[in-house]
């Protein structure tokens, strides 16, 4: 297929052609002009703080060219996506010709700046265009001003009958909701093993309830069976080979049975699943208003909660699926999820955020980083923060040192001593390993092995020519049993990226590893790389961290 964009901006549009140049992204045309109502000359106001809100203007800003959508020859066009702070109605009005033609899938913006921008449903709807809602649970819903939850509310979508009928008929739409929905769903199993034998056929594959089963199936006769019974709603409102209408049922009969469990007696993993599925239905006010909640909760009391090792129940974020809960440390994993969760579902983006939710949300990464959970994902939206608020404090811990991993040079991954080499990645978890596949690739590794372990000591390390260890992961165990393992295999070079620090028996949190531990001098590490009968050891420290990376060869 093909994309067209139109960016008018100078400074973006340079910044467009650059990413679609280091993507390759060759089937993208880049038109730098504004879209409005007529052919011509208009005016153009950039915000240079935040550029996502630069318009056009009647006065000030700089004269732009622009164009009008009937004023294209574009063929078989089936998307488009309208963006135009608050020039939706020029644009419309300059292409009812093209909208005609083409009678395209039209997701458009709504929210101006709070500026609630409704009056274009009737602007669409006089183009024959019916106006809807995209959910995250992953379908279009019929919209209707005032009936649903607006406070997070961006975009709209708009199509016509026809394209309503095949995207129905893809699941990717419910069509006209019925007035009594709960009638047009299967029931749960009445016995609790039939009803947890189909909610553990989906969980089972995600990664965060594997030893929790368990648990959950020992007490399932005991377990409330609001929550047994909104568990199997939920797994059936996930099914994607079932319509959107009956997924949409089966996800509102779970948000009403777990709110009934939570109203009876408040939980983590109550309150936690229930944020989950009002994300899901597009409840972000209360999915953010639960999750508040739950950091309040999390605060007030630190002791173990027996309801999440006895009854199923769901992270806020569905990516939190594929992440590591140890039952031992289970309490910790939850607070890292619900604290990220409010940190990216509390703003549409760091541009909407006022320096006082800055701080919030950077004293809540550091929470999550203290965890030792989802601590890539928890880095990365902290420099991005730190970055905004100009807050330097947010890299360092009122009682211990921290550091924050400031990219694949920090562990001493710098281009050229990976390119072309076996790399063997030892991370935490699913994601933060992905994360730094992702980042060696980049940098031209020959094959990129990631093995998931809390544990260094109990790793196999496979033939390789580069071990990199996360923070959290490199301290003795690496030494002491990695390096006999690889020390063992035919001649190689070894990439070894560790935390160390001058000072000898030296405490740091490095990446949120809780408690500090000790880690060791770079003088004590490369004696150690010399007792395995490596050569021409060499070692180099990042900046101003605690990180060094040693290079050594057999």
């Amino acid at each position: 297929g093909k994309v067209v964009s139109f960016e008018p901006a100078e400074e973006t549009a340079a910044l467009l052609r650059r990413t679609l140049d280091i993507n390759g992204f060759h089937h993208v045309e880049l038109i730098q002009k504004a879209v409005s109502d007529k052919d011509g000359v208009l005016r153009f106001s950039a915000d240079p703080e935040t550029p996502e809100l630069n318009k056009l203007s009647e006065t000030g800003g700089v004269e732009v060219p622009c164009t009008c959508l009937d004023s294209l020859t574009l063929s078989n066009v089936t998307v488009v996506k309208l963006d135009c702070e608050g020039a939706e109605s020029d644009v419309l009005t300059g292409g009812k010709t093209f909208f005609a033609t083409h009678s395209p899938l039209v997701m458009w913006e709504v929210n101006h700046v709070g500026q609630m921008a409704f009056h274009l449903i009737a602007s669409f709807s006089s183009l024959s265009y019916k106006t809807l809602r995209y959910i995250p649970a992953g379908y279009l819903i019929p919209f209707e001003p005032g009936t649903q939850q607006e406070g997070f509310l961006l975009n709209l979508f708009s199509a016509k009958d026809a394209t309503l009928s095949d995207l129905q008929s893809r699941g990717l739409y419910t069509g006209t909701l019925p007035e009594n929905l709960n009638d047009t769903i299967e029931r749960p199993p009445e016995n609790p093993d039939e009803a947890f034998a189909d909610v553990k056929h989906v969980v089972s594959k995600m990664l965060f309830a594997k030893e929790l089963l368990l648990g959950w199936e020992r007490y399932s006769h005991e377990a409330n069976r609001d929550m047994l019974h909104a568990s199997w709603h939920y797994c059936k409102s996930m099914d994607e080979s079932t319509t959107a209408v009956a997924r949409y049922a089966h996800l509102q009969e779970a948000i009403r049975l777990v709110h009934n469990a939570a109203e009876e007696k408040m939980s983590i993993g109550r309150l936690s699943f229930l944020s989950r599925a009002c994300g899901d239905a597009g409840r972000r006010v209360d999915q953010v208003g639960l999750l508040e909640e739950l950091g309040r909760m999390l605060d007030e009391n630190r002791e173990a909660d027996p309801l999440l090792r006895k009854e199923p129940f769901f992270p806020p974020l569905a990516w939190q699926d594929a992440t590591k809960a140890s039952p031992s440390s289970l309490e910790s994993w939850c607070e890292a999820s619900v604290r990220i969760a409010y940190v990216t579902r509390s703003a549409f983006s760091t541009g909407f955020m006022n320096q006082e939710s800055l701080q919030a949300s950077i004293v809540n990464l550091r929470t999550v980083i203290s965890t030792g959970y989802h601590l890539s994902t928890a880095c990365r939206i902290l420099r991005v923060l730190s970055e905004k608020s100009d807050a330097e404090e947010a890299r360092h811990e009122e009682t211990a040192e921290w550091r924050i991993a400031g990219g694949p040079e920090v562990y001493g991954i710098a281009q050229g001593t990976i390119e072309g080499r076996t790399v063997v990645i030892i991370a935490r978890d699913a994601a933060e390993g992905e994360y730094w596949k992702e980042e060696t690739t980049k940098l031209g590794a020959k094959t990129v092995t990631v093995l998931e372990s809390t544990d260094p000591s109990s790793v196999v390390v496979p033939e390789c020519d580069t071990l990199l260890c996360m923070a959290a992961l490199s301290f003795s165990p690496v030494l002491s049993t990695c390096l006999p393992v690889l020390a063992s295999y035919p001649s190689h070079a070894l990439h070894l990226a560790l935390a160390v620090h001058d000072s000898p028996g030296a405490y740091i949190a490095l990446e949120g590893t809780s408690p500090v531990k000790q880690v060791p001098t770079p003088s004590a590490v490369v004696a150690l790389i010399n007792q395995q009968k490596y050569s021409d050891i060499q070692h180099q420290t990042y900046g101003n961290t605690d990180m060094a990376a040693f290079r050594a060869v057999r």
